[in-house]
């Protein structure tokens, strides 16, 4: 080995070295240091790996060493992605648990209408007028740290709200809105988009169909009796498809029409559950799946939704294709870490 080549090596080292604790967490130190002396053993005696690479069947030393750091490189960034999902999942508890505790409107019936909410400044009127004119329910706005104006009009029209501190995704709101539901002691939580697309004035309608089923979750689909869904888009409905056909694999006897559905009422029997299994970003079909797999009571009914008042979904476009690959991911691991 030259000792130019092991001089770079060196400084290379040294220059790593002094990250850790630093721009590279303390956390990864171990694997760093074993990963440097490895890199540094193979400059300096690469023959010294021969037996190795012979009794793995490698050929050549060099494609031994270029194995080891590329195993080595995904399992730092494996572990990495660990700990900022843990991380992401204390923020989305803490944020929700201190938004929750902050609530502090009268409960008058028996059914809390949750509704996720960012940067709607646009559409909150509406639907404020929609949810006012009906005396069947309490409702309340979960403001995930919205950017735009969306607090200042909520407060304006002296609607329900709380606000997180930080934005934290619609799981988080639907967090929030459960764990507000659990505290004041309500039967139902129905959640609902505040794009204007749900029909508020159908929630009446899925209480009294909740009550006769005596069912868990309630899902309001756009598919059923062939309704056609003028709020979606071709590539969302390949996306349910396909979210669909993976369904079955926790449950043949169950055929969802419309897992995606946002417009759905739960039971306070499953508030527990939700509020400490609460899936990731777009939670509606993992918690679809998980309640399959607890054996729960679900039912659809048929519903007519609308086109967004205003704005853009967050699911448009080629991000239709981004969300339906995680969905799928997402709910096939779930279903073999339950195998």
């Amino acid at each position: 080995m030259s000792p130019i080549l092991i001089t770079l090596t060196f400084l290379g080292i040294a220059a790593l070295f002094s990250q850790l604790g630093g721009k590279v967490a303390a956390r990864s130190a171990p694997a760093w240091l074993f990963f440097f002396g490895f890199l540094l053993f193979c400059v300096l005696s690469p023959e010294s790996l021969r037996p190795i690479a012979e009794f793995l069947g490698i050929q050549v030393v060099s494609n031994l060493i270029f194995a080891s750091l590329i195993f080595f490189l995904i399992f730092q960034a494996l572990q990495e992605s660990i700990f900022s999902t843990q991380f992401g999942r204390k923020l989305r508890q803490l944020v929700s648990t201190q938004t929750s505790q902050a609530h502090q409107y009268a409960k008058n019936h028996k059914t809390l209408v949750i509704l996720p909410t960012y940067n709607e400044e646009k559409n909150i009127e509406l639907m404020v007028s929609q949810l006012q004119a009906n005396d069947s329910f309490d409702f309340c706005f979960i403001n995930d740290g919205s950017t735009d104006s969306t607090e200042s009009v909520l407060k304006n029209l002296n609607a329900p709200y709380v606000t997180h501190s930080a934005n934290i995704g619609v799981s988080g709101g639907l967090m929030t809105g459960f764990k507000i539901a659990k505290i004041r002691d309500y039967d139902y939580v129905i959640q609902c988009d505040s794009d204007g697309q749900h029909p508020v004035s159908k929630i009446p309608e899925l209480i009294k169909i909740a009550e006769k089923e005596n069912c868990d979750l309630l899902i309001a689909s756009r598919f059923m009796e062939g309704l056609k869904d003028e709020s979606s888009t071709s590539l969302r409905r390949l996306g349910s498809f396909l979210i669909r056909s993976t369904l079955k694999a926790f449950s043949i006897k169950h055929t969802m029409t419309d897992p995606t559905s946002g417009f759905r009422l739960y039971s306070k029997s499953i508030f527990p559950l939700l509020i400490s299994e609460m899936p990731e970003e777009y939670p509606e079909p993992e918690i679809l799946a998980l309640l399959l797999l607890k054996n729960k009571k679900i039912t659809e009914v048929p519903i007519v939704m609308s086109p967004r008042n205003d704005g853009k979904s967050s699911i448009s476009g080629v991000r239709s294709i981004h969300f339906m690959l995680k969905v799928l991911s997402a709910l096939i691991g779930l279903r073999l870490r339950n195998l």
